[in-house]
């Protein structure tokens, strides 16, 4: 604990005197990732920020970035952009989770071999 609060006392000076040209760097670095993971550019990304500030994010606040700009597209190439990217995005993460249930059943026939499992 102790330890904690001396590397606290350590950064604080930065944290606190940190230059306003250096935070909107560090932002501009988190913007760029959050779009980079997916899909986006930097200003789609600036876009479904504004969108989510607004009746968007009332509506629906859990949104996803790319169902969000879809249901916003300004056009019909927009929206078929973003409905692309959105089922390759979901084929990713379906693939992921089914790869995990595979394993899991796996798991639970060498754990429980006598057992079934209930769902």
């Amino acid at each position: 604990m102790r330890c904690y609060v001396l590397a606290l006392f350590a950064i604080l000076p930065t944290l606190l005197f940190a230059s306003p040209q250096q935070t909107r760097i560090e932002e501009q670095a988190i913007t760029h990732t959050q779009a980079q993971q997916w899909g986006l550019t930097d200003s789609e990304w600036q876009r479904y920020q504004q969108l989510r500030q607004g009746e968007r994010g009332i509506w629906s606040p859990g949104l996803d970035p790319l169902t969000t700009l879809g249901v916003e597209a300004n056009n019909d190439a927009e929206r078929q952009r973003y409905a692309e990217l959105l089922a390759r995005k979901e084929h990713q993460r379906v693939e992921k989770e089914l790869a995990f249930q595979r394993a899991y059943n796996q798991a639970w026939k060498q754990l429980y071999p006598t057992l079934t499992p209930h769902p």
